[in-house]
């Protein structure tokens, strides 16, 4: 059983993790949208940014989930010591 601890620093990571995807996606999205007000090509880099910002996300979770996973792996071997 986890501690309360443990607990509480899982959600409060768990919970910057959804700030980090938005933010990504939300500036990836703004910066496509300044970019094409000022370049007229209105909406292609919007998508293109948007995608970038989606992408960034995405790899932040997997990196956030192989970090979980690892620490999940050494704490088993450490079980089974």
């Amino acid at each position: 059983m986890k501690s309360r601890g443990k607990q509480v620093r899982e959600l409060a990571v768990l919970s910057g993790l959804g700030i980090e995807v938005g933010a990504a996606v939300g500036i990836g999205a703004g910066l496509g949208y300044w970019l094409d007000q000022r370049l007229g090509t209105h909406p292609w880099l919007l998508l293109l940014f948007t995608g970038f910002g989606i992408v960034a996300g995405v790899k932040a979770v997997l990196r956030e989930v192989r970090r979980l996973q690892a620490e999940q792996f050494n704490q088993n071997e450490d079980f089974k010591k």
